[in-house]
């Protein structure tokens, strides 16, 4: 195809001057589709799907990037896009090779926007409590281990700790040595996990034969096996040594484990000494996966090492701290190392990022696993393998509950952000397994006004619902609070200052304007937790178009009587918040809409002068996606909605019913996915503004069987950009952009030149929301009906 044609010109080749005045106004719709193409005439089907070179890379998020156990790995469900964040999203369909491109891309992107270096601090978080027992065990460690190891390496045997086991540590030397002097002739990273290896368990004999076994809190030891993969996580990716845990009579030998819910640390070596970049990116692919094997993590650890340079990081919510190099070629460094692996063994769990509220049971501890799908109806009922007892705090009633997790739903697979994870869980000390199941949610928000805090509006709803009970269900809210960590024998909300206060530094507020700032300058996040009821299953748990339909029907109920009855509106109807729930196998499947993390209440939203943007890139409404100083209303979620519907119909609705076409990735709709935000808005604007160029571009891709999905867009489509007193959606002012005002005095927005249809919109809410409650109804009749056919 010639480049710079435009569709007009590719559909007819008719010139101007024989067009009638309805086929010039459709000519300049369609025309304007070429001008919002990247504000250029289409290229070709590569140019027009290719991802913007100035956006982030894709795949491994910035921010919550959540990954439901009943998605498969194709990962149809993109991620949320928080506000003040950079835009994130999971690819669709793309192949193991390209997968890895694109995380190796999000760590180099991490590293260069939200690390800081030489961050000493950090290797404060592990020191013991000043003036406890464990500090002075801590300082007397460390000093015997140091000379050890320096008279060992010199060759003085005799000068040695007696005390300590001198055979077992002469073993360790020969490697600890080599180490010390590696220099510019290596050819492979190999050895240096030899090396690594050769100096944890060094320290790991001395302190396991010199601290009383009351006294050593744990062994910290290696992986045995290089290249350790977790049998539970969906990345292809090996971990190529990691640090694990032990009790503290464990022998001490490089440990079995091959499960990332066992690692302490990974450490990602190199066998360069200007490589220390791509060892830090290394560990933080490898640590997305180890967050989402381990629930109970609030930070994660790292180690990467260049020949003798070994680097410390700690990987918070918003940002990635890097330590000075620890240079093993000297005394000091070796020291320095040392003091990290004796802290780490001797510090409380909290400072290894463990959170104390959150406690694995035994593998082989089945209490309150009864082996029946009551708890997830339509899956195959089986617990996890690795369950927790969770303690959930209630802030009104100042009350710990504690339950036992049965199934992970979500897990925080994202390196930075909220790291929200879900579990189906039961009352720890209910009378019964036949307790009912209830939803647990562990996220870390950022702190804001209690105003806009999940748990007041559930309490809010709940309160409403339960003097006038609806006919639909709601996320109803059982417990709701912020995590309390003792702290020091106090008792304290665990929150991002509580990590800075470990490091002895305080921390400042981020940079207004978006910018790096310091390390110090952090987003204050609060950790919560709720729990809920009912439980259901991931959208795509339906059989068929028809249930997607009842369930989305009922969902909308329920946005509708939060917003009505409640003055909740919600923000980000997507994929992920929909959830399905069934009584039991016969029944139909009821809509239950969840995720209240973006929801305000309707008079704060009206006199908020700039909006916030919020929600799940995809399906968010153009006037959102842009930004538009105008009240978000309903209207914004019932966009989204529509956006779902498109996607669901276009990819498949549920995970064996994918589109089968191996170029679906080149469909205009997936640009929804890979483009910023701005392009998404453009590309929206063009698709949506007449029902020729929606059916064309959007609708001709929904795959064939899906009739009453086609048939319900279509009609939510005319509701949402085809009212009489608002037609379209392109903005009048790039209309003027793409062609002469002469060509614009017969169009659809001749009228009403200079207002955006989108804006007028706002001005006839109640009649639209009228006409789309009517279209949704109607689809949720004939579903049932086809249904009990």
């Amino acid at each position: 195809m010639e480049q710079g044609i435009g569709i007009t010109q590719q559909l007819s080749g008719i010139s101007r001057a024989g067009q009638s005045s309805s086929a010039r106004r459709q000519a300049n719709k369609e025309n304007y589709v070429s001008y919002a193409e990247n504000i250029t005439p289409i290229k070709s089907r590569n140019a027009r799907n290719r991802v913007d070179k100035n956006a982030p890379p894709v795949q491994m998020n910035l921010d919550d990037s959540q990954t439901p156990k009943n998605i498969t790995s194709s990962k149809t469900t993109p991620n949320k896009s928080r506000n003040g964040q950079v835009d994130s999203i999971q690819s669709y369909s793309t192949a193991k090779e390209q997968q890895d491109i694109e995380k190796l891309s999000y760590a180099k992107f991490v590293l260069d926007t939200c690390s800081h270096r030489n961050v000493d601090e950090v290797l404060a978080i592990v020191k013991p409590i000043a003036d406890s027992a464990s500090a002075a065990v801590a300082k007397e460690s460390i000093e015997t281990i140091a000379s050890a190891m320096e008279q060992l390496l010199a060759g003085k045997l005799s000068d040695v700790d007696s005390v300590l086991p001198l055979d077992d540590l002469q073993q360790h030397i020969p490697g600890i040595a080599e180490w010390t002097n590696v220099g510019l002739e290596m050819k492979s990273k190999r050895p240096l996990y030899g090396y690594f290896s050769d100096f944890a368990i060094f320290v790991a004999h001395c302190l396991s034969t010199s601290i009383a076994e009351g006294d050593l809190a744990r062994l910290v030891l290696p992986a045995s096996i290089q290249h350790l993969k977790s049998n539970e996580s969906n990345d292809r990716r090996r971990v190529n040594m990691a640090l694990t845990t032990h009790i503290a009579d464990t022998a001490v030998e490089s440990c079995h484990s091959q499960i990332y819910a066992d690692i302490l640390c990974n450490v990602e070596a190199k066998w360069k000494h200007d490589m220390d970049d791509d060892a830090l990116k290394q560990v933080l692919v490898y640590s997305a996966g180890i967050y989402a094997q381990q629930p109970n993590r609030r930070f994660l650890w790292g180690l990467a090492i260049c020949t003798t340079s070994v680097y410390a990081c700690v990987m918070l919510n918003d940002g990635v701290l890097v330590s000075s190099a620890m240079d093993i070629a000297t005394a000091a460094g070796r020291r320095m190392l040392i003091t990290l692996l004796v802290h780490w063994s001797l510090c409380l769990e909290s400072q290894l990022g463990y959170d104390p509220t959150m406690r694995r049971l035994s593998d082989d501890d089945s209490s309150f696993c009864t082996n029946n799908d009551d708890f997830l109806l339509g899956g195959d009922g089986k617990c996890d393998r690795i369950r927790y007892e969770v303690d959930c705090y209630d802030d009104m009633n100042q009350e710990t509950h504690t339950y036992i997790t049965l199934r992970t739903i979500m897990s925080a697979s994202s390196l930075l952000g909220r790291h929200t994870r879900c579990f189906v869980a039961r009352l720890k000390y209910a009378d019964s397994a036949d307790t009912n199941v209830v939803v647990i949610k562990d996220a870390w928000p950022p702190i804001e006004s209690e105003i806009h805090n999940e748990i007041e509006l559930l309490r809010q709803i709940r309160n409403q619902f339960e003097i006038n009970p609806p006919v639909h269900l709601y996320p109803r809210l059982e417990v709701g609070g912020h995590v309390q960590l003792d702290i020091d024998g106090h008792s304290a909300i665990d929150t991002t200052d509580a990590i800075f206060d470990l490091m002895g530094t305080i921390r400042r507020e981020p940079p207004m304007d978006g910018t790096k700032g310091t390390w110090q300058q952090q987003v204050l996040r609060a950790h919560r937790r709720i729990v809920m009821s009912p439980v259901g299953r991931g959208l795509k748990s339906v059989n068929n178009e028809e249930e997607l339909i009842i369930v989305l029907a009922e969902a909308m109920r329920c946005h509708n009587s939060i917003l009505k009855d409640c003055g909740v509106l919600h923000r980000d109807i997507s994929t992920n918040n929909i959830l399905v729930v069934r009584e039991d196998h016969s029944s139909l499947p009821r809509g239950l809409l969840i995720d209240l993390d973006f929801a305000v209440p309707v008079d704060r939203e009206k006199r908020t002068a700039q909006p916030a943007q919020s929600g799940t890139l995809p399906y968010m409404s153009i006037a959102n996606l842009e930004n538009i100083n105008i009240e978000r209303t309903a209207l914004d979620d019932w966009e989204s909605l529509f956006y779902v519907i498109c996607w669901l119909a276009t990819f498949g609705i549920s995970s064996s019913d994918r589109n089968a076409n191996p170029r679906c990735h080149y469909f205009s709709i997936y640009e929804w996915l890979t483009s910023n935000k701005k392009t998404i808005a453009d590309r929206k604007r063009s698709y949506m503004d007449t029902k020729i160029i929606f059916r064309s571009l959007i609708v001709s891709k929904f795959q064939s069987k899906y009739k009453l999905l086609r048939r319900l867009a279509i009609n939510l489509h005319k509701a949402l950009f085809a009212h009489v007193n608002c037609k379209g959606a392109l903005n009048p002012k790039d209309l003027r952009s793409a062609s002469d005002l002469s060509d614009l005095e017969e169009s659809d927005h001749s009228s009403e030149l200079a207002i955006d249809p989108l804006v007028a919109r706002n001005d006839y809410v109640g009649d639209i929301l009228l006409n789309l409650q009517d279209a949704m109804d109607k689809s949720e009749k004939q579903a049932r009906a086809r249904l009990a056919e």
